[in-house]
């Protein structure tokens, strides 16, 4: 019984997993995304760079809009990841393993749809598509507005 259960999970997660990689964004199909939410004035996709820190000295900058959360802190930012919008995970790990396995973990929590970046930060970065400096400054209450799932809104006061 308890091997049975096991298989099952074992199985499911494998799925998963090959879904994420058939999922993978391609770095134009992104640019495509954020240009198209830019022109009609809706929102874009959630970015989230999960690049270690050890990552960011040959270059700090990170894709437009993205926020960083370390993979190792994924969960207590859950709360931030929206689940009504598409969710862009990028890292430099080859094969997108780090972005794929967070996937899991956002898919546990309720974000479904989560989509790695192929080639992460570097593929973006050798496209020539564009990077900005990170702003670390702590967010005005109207942008977290923005980010926060819409039933968790009222908790968050307004300044």
């Amino acid at each position: 019984m308890v091997m049975g259960f096991l298989a099952h999970r074992i199985m499911k997660q494998r799925k998963f997993l090959q879904q994420v990689r058939e999922l993978r964004l391609e770095p134009t199909e992104l640019k495509a995304m954020l240009d198209a939410a830019e022109a009609s004035g809706n929102t874009p996709p959630f970015i989230v760079d999960l690049r270690h820190p050890l990552d960011y000295l040959p270059d700090p900058r990170v894709l437009p809009g993205a926020l960083r959360i370390g993979p190792n802190e994924l969960k207590a930012h859950s709360e931030i990841i929206p689940r009504d919008r598409d969710v862009i995970l990028y890292c430099t790990c080859p094969s997108e393993e780090t972005s794929a396995k967070l996937a899991l973990q956002l898919h546990k929590m309720g974000v479904y749809r989560v989509r790695p970046l192929r080639g992460g930060f570097d593929g973006w970065k050798e496209a020539g598509y564009p990077l900005v400096d990170y702003v670390t400054e702590a967010p005005s209450a109207d942008v977290v507005q923005q980010i926060l799932p819409a039933d968790t809104k009222s908790a968050v006061p307004t300044m």
